[in-house]
């Protein structure tokens, strides 16, 4: 519904939860979820057919605590 995207779980719990997303452009998600005090901002962007790249910054009290950067391959 709008920009909310209602996940199955959360990204540090297996509980539902909703995240706001936006596309920066045509093959670029981004997402923010909040939950718990923390924030978990993501950012997915496909890179050919096969692969994408996804950046998640989690931050509590307005400090990030956690950058990683990874790759991921579609399994076919």
């Amino acid at each position: 519904m709008g920009n909310i995207l209602y996940r199955d779980r959360g990204f540090a719990i297996s509980k539902p939860v909703t995240a706001q997303y936006y596309f920066s452009n045509p093959k670029t998600l981004c997402l923010r979820t909040e939950y718990n005090g923390s924030v978990f901002e993501e950012e997915l962007k496909l890179i050919g057919s096969k692969y994408r790249t996804r950046q998640t910054i989690i931050s509590r009290a307005g400090e990030q605590l956690m950058i990683g950067q990874y790759l991921e391959k579609r399994i076919d």
